[in-house]
């Protein structure tokens, strides 16, 4: 086969896979999310509402949980019962979740999120709001990336997830923010969740790399 036969059976291939065979964000700003409060162990999560009450499930107004989506680091979710709070997400990406980060709010980073756990539904709901009372499967349980503190409006690393499937709708619970005795809450400026290619196109991704290879040993 020549070169240029190689080189146009790898280009389709790529083209093919371009959209899927790289890690995508799973949220867009127009995905329904609600913030909530609930222990890691509880299928039953507290819808938060906005006010200001110190110590309750509950957010300032024009710090919503949908501004932790929205792809605006100088936006915030903030929410007044600090730990064993966040969010419900039902994400527009369908991939299983591989990773994951936060980016710091804009000021106090002893609200920074410190430890988290991510937890997937697995059963069938209508609507998001179905999920306040589900069964859950937890597939993160641990540091939040914010550890070190990154600098305001700034993302964390990426930490790595090993769900074995993908979730219809995700269930984020803070448990401890940087430094409880000063913090009177929780905040971080977004959260991105990160799905992993289609099986199909990791296969297609397997065919063209060697005929990649090929193309370049003939030029």
């Amino acid at each position: 086969m020549k070169p240029t036969s190689y080189g146009m059976i790898a280009a389709v291939a790529l083209a093919l896979i371009a959209p899927s065979a790289q890690a995508a964000i799973l949220t867009t700003p127009s995905d329904p999310i609600y913030g909530i409060a609930a222990a890691p162990g509880d299928n039953v999560s507290g819808l938060a509402i906005v006010g200001t009450i110190g110590g309750a499930n509950n957010y300032p107004g024009a710090e919503s949980p949908a501004k932790s989506i929205d792809m605006d680091v100088n936006t915030k979710y903030l929410n007044f019962r600090e730990v064993n709070c966040g969010l419900i997400i039902k994400p527009s990406g369908s991939e299983a979740l591989k990773e994951f980060r936060f980016a710091a709010a804009n000021d106090a980073p002893e609200r920074d999120p410190f430890n988290v756990v991510i937890q997937g539904m697995t059963g069938v709901v209508d609507d998001v709001l179905g999920a306040l009372n589900t069964t859950w499967a937890t597939i993160y349980n641990g540091p939040s990336g914010l550890e070190a503190d990154p600098g305001r409006f700034t993302f964390g690393p990426w930490m790595a997830v090993n769900a074995a499937q993908p979730y219809s709708i995700y269930r984020i619970i803070i448990t401890s923010v940087r430094n409880g005795a000063a913090a009177n809450s929780v905040q971080f400026s977004e959260i991105e969740l990160n799905g992993i290619p289609e099986p199909a196109s990791l296969a297609l991704l397997s065919l063209a790399l060697p005929l990649l290879r090929a193309r370049r040993r003939n030029a």
